[in-house]
Order: C-alpha cells, then structure tokens, then sequence
C-alpha cells in the first residue's frame, strides 16, 4: 500500500508539473488568434506545429538531428572517460593531483567556447574538430567532480573496508567508486548539458548540417516560425539526454537515497 501510495503521489506530482506550461500555450494560442500578439515575430503555438511538421516531412530534419547526436555522443564519451580516468588517478594518487590539477584548474576557467577558435585553426571545423571541441567541454566538469567525489569520501568507510581484509582493488570498486557516483554524475549531468549548447554554437558557426547550422540558416532567412520549431526540437533533445542520464544516476545511486532514508 506505500508503494502504491508513493507511486500515485509521483505520479500527481509529475500531471502537476504540465499545468503551467498548458495554460501558458493556451494563453499563447489565445493572443495570437484574437490578435494581441504580432504573430510576425511571435506565431501561434498551432502555426510553430505546423512547422514542425514540415521539417520533419518536408526538409528532412531528422540527419541534421542525428548529426548533431552522434557528434555530442561521440564527444561525450571521450571527454567524459578521460575526465574519469584523470580524476580516478589525480583522486587516489596524491602526486599524480599535485602535479596536473593546477594546470588543469587553470584550463578550466577558460570558457568552453573560446576554445572553439583554437581547435579550428589547429584541428579544422570540420566533425574531427567538433568532436575534439565537445570532448574538452565535457572533460572538466567530469574531472573535477570525480577527483572531488573520490577526495571526499569518508575514511571511516576506506578503514571499515581494510578492517575486513580488503584489498586496494576492492576498497576502490566496492567503497570508494560507489561513495563517490553521486557527486560524479553531477559533473556527467552538468557536461552533457554543455555539450549538447556547445555543438549547436559550434554548427550555428560553421558546418553544414547539424540543428545549430539549420536554426541559423532559418534565422538568416527571418523564418520565426521554423525557428521557433527547431528551438522546440533543440529543448526537447535536451530534456531527454537529460532526463536518460538522470534515469541512469537514480538507478546506480539508489543505495544512496535509501542510506538517506534510513
């Protein structure tokens, strides 16, 4: 009976959430028919569909979405594992993190996106250039929050675990990796977000294909509507690398919150 409690109470919870944004696209809708707001610069929600439709049957939407996924899936991967593996090494070896975090941390207050200039004139715009561009996007924040995670894990638990005859091995797979997942899905979390900004600015500056080369040729061309549409695509993409991640982090962390509970 809790559990069925529980997931109802989820479940209104999450039907709550949708009534602001339906009143708000009914109010959109509204003022756009009865004329209050300058459909030229602002289409009615049902014209933005229209649109969406359109790209979809029509110009062929779909590869300039899968180009720009595959690239952010491929960036993300190799900036997100050697952010893992630097920050596991820089994290259990104290000399490794004396000699590469301050030129790391120094790295990491430039902005991901003036690196973009640098990459191109070494690597290229073309998809090698972009790839390298995501991956150093997604890199420090990885980084950073797996060598805080496995910094900040309780000695407590590292001599609980040797008092038990664990080896090295274990005591980093079985407590230290584990302790440490929440705060490094923080910085997971936080770097896909990036990547998936960083390689539409990336198409919006140069390319040929991708969402962001679509949107500002679109822009270019004072299409609002098809703009608006591919904004709509953009945040929808978003919200469900998002949403995946999140889904991954509840699953692999859920020791944590029942711990919480306790």
């Amino acid at each position: 009976m809790i559990g069925s409690n529980h997931g109802t109470f989820i479940s209104r919870t999450r039907c709550a959430g949708l009534v602001i944004p339906v009143i708000f696209l009914f109010g959109w809708e509204l003022g756009a028919r009865l004329q209050w707001i300058t459909s030229l610069f602002l289409p009615a929600p049902s014209r933005i569909l229209q649109s969406e439709y359109d790209l979809f049957i029509q110009h062929g939407i779909m590869r300039h979405v899968w180009s720009s996924v595959s690239l952010v899936m491929s960036g993300f991967a190799l900036g997100a594992l050697t952010g893992f593996a630097s920050g596991v090494i820089c994290g259990v070896a104290r000399t490794a993190e004396r000699l590469f975090s301050p030129l790391l941390t120094s790295l990491r207050q430039v902005p991901p996106i003036a690196w973009l200039t640098v990459i191109a004139f070494a690597i290229g715009y073309e998809d090698s250039g972009k790839l390298f561009f995501i991956a150093l996007t997604v890199f420090f924040p990885v980084f950073v929050n797996t060598l805080h995670g496995i910094a900040h894990v309780s000695q407590d638990y590292v001599e609980a675990a040797r008092s038990y005859g664990f080896n090295r091995w274990q005591i980093f797979s079985r407590v230290i990796l584990p302790s440490a997942l929440p705060t490094m899905f923080t910085g997971i979390r936080y770097g896909a977000g990036m990547s998936w900004g960083m390689i539409l600015a990336a198409e919006m500056i140069s390319g040929r294909k991708g969402l962001g080369y679509l949107l500002s040729r679109r822009q270019e061309l004072l299409v609002v509507d098809e703009s608006l549409a591919i904004l709509m695509v953009i945040g929808c993409m978003g919200f469900l690398i998002d949403f995946s991640i999140s889904s991954i982090e509840r699953r692999m962390t859920r020791w944590n919150r029942q711990v919480q509970k306790g």
